[in-house]
């Protein structure tokens, strides 16, 4: 069984949200932390999960295109 340690990342919105999760885990059978980081896709807890969202106060974090390095990125908005 793997047991979470500490999930952190960012939502952003455009037309649709966005989530981008590192993560890091237990692994009970080598009784090893083990850290990936990446886009977490989906995950099944199977007990408990405690999540917080710090909401962005008078403003907005959506993305933006940026060709000089050929991704998107954030992009924030004052209201």
């Amino acid at each position: 069984m793997l047991e979470l340690v500490s999930l952190m990342g960012n939502v952003t919105q455009n037309t649709e949200i966005h989530a981008h999760a590192m993560f890091s885990y237990f692994d009970s059978k080598s009784n090893d932390i083990k850290y990936f980081g990446g886009d977490l896709k989906e995950a099944d807890v199977l007990y408990t999960g405690e999540i917080t969202i710090d909401p962005v106060k008078d403003g907005q974090i959506s993305k933006v295109f940026n060709s000089n390095i050929g991704i998107n990125v954030w992009d924030f908005q004052e209201k």
